[in-house]
């Protein structure tokens, strides 16, 4: 019966989605996370720049601090890029779920189609079987 393929397809189609939704919320998290790291790195970098503009220092800590600096400069740009990355991932993840729950809306129709279609032939079945009946007690009574 195709109900049942059906029926089991649209069970591995929700199946899929609620992995995807996993899948979404998992990287939801991870954005987080980058962003959160991101704003303290900005936070870290903004304070050792007000630290430099208020205190003098000699040319050795003005060194260090600078490259200090640089490193989280690279850091924050190499968070930017990661984050970039994931929301292509996160977008790629939408336009799955999409698919998937159009093809899950395309089976219900087709799953609602074939129970239609086999009432329609019980229903033709039955009344094939009761008109026999009325037949042979016709036939009887004459």
């Amino acid at each position: 019966m195709p109900k049942f393929r059906l029926e089991r397809i649209i069970e591995i189609k929700n199946k899929l989605m609620d992995d995807k939704k996993n899948e979404f919320e998992g990287a939801k998290a991870e954005m987080s996370a980058i962003d959160g790291a991101i704003r303290s790195l900005e936070m870290d970098i903004n304070n050792n720049y007000e630290n430099m503009a208020v205190n003098s220092m000699a040319g050795s800590d003005f060194t260090v601090l600078k490259d200090y600096l640089y490193s989280l400069e690279v850091k924050k740009a190499n968070l930017l890029e990661e984050r970039e990355e994931i929301i292509m991932k996160i977008e790629k993840i939408k336009a799955e779920l999409f698919e998937l729950a159009k093809e899950i809306k395309m089976f219900e129709k087709l799953k609602s189609k074939a129970y239609q279609a086999e009432k329609k032939f019980l229903n033709r079945k039955e009344q094939k079987i009761l008109d026999e009946i009325a037949l042979r007690s016709k036939k009887r009574e004459q």
